[in-house]
């Protein structure tokens, strides 16, 4: 990118980008999850989102991950690493261009577990 102190990560597997995500620095990993996005169909409509990715330092690539259906989507979140964990809490929840709720849980990822088959 035309200077040694920026890079670019790479695009393969990457999260889907939008605004008000989580986003945590761990020892080598990036992990960047949910978030809420713009309808590409109606302009008036946001959907938040429960995917994300972890991206590898070591490796330079990402990893999708997806949460389970009993994890609500959220937007605007706080995030902390907390040992091997990382802790999720908080949000809005989105429903619709206007309808909003607070997200009033706290949620753990392991980012070392192995996902299930």
């Amino acid at each position: 990118l035309g200077s040694d102190r920026w890079h670019a990560l790479p695009a393969a597997n990457s999260p889907r980008f939008a605004d008000s995500q989580v986003a945590v620095l761990t020892d080598d990993t990036l992990f960047v999850w949910s978030g809420r996005h713009l309808s590409t169909e109606a302009h008036d409509s946001v959907a938040t989102m429960r995917t994300g990715a972890i991206y590898s330092d070591t490796s330079r690539s990402w990893i999708q991950i997806e949460s389970p259906p009993e994890i609500a989507a959220r937007a605007s979140a706080g995030a902390t690493n907390v040992g091997k964990y990382i802790a999720i809490f908080g949000g809005i929840l989105l429903s619709g261009a206007h309808d909003q709720s607070v997200c009033a849980d706290i949620i753990l990822y392991d980012p070392t577990a192995s996902p299930a088959e």
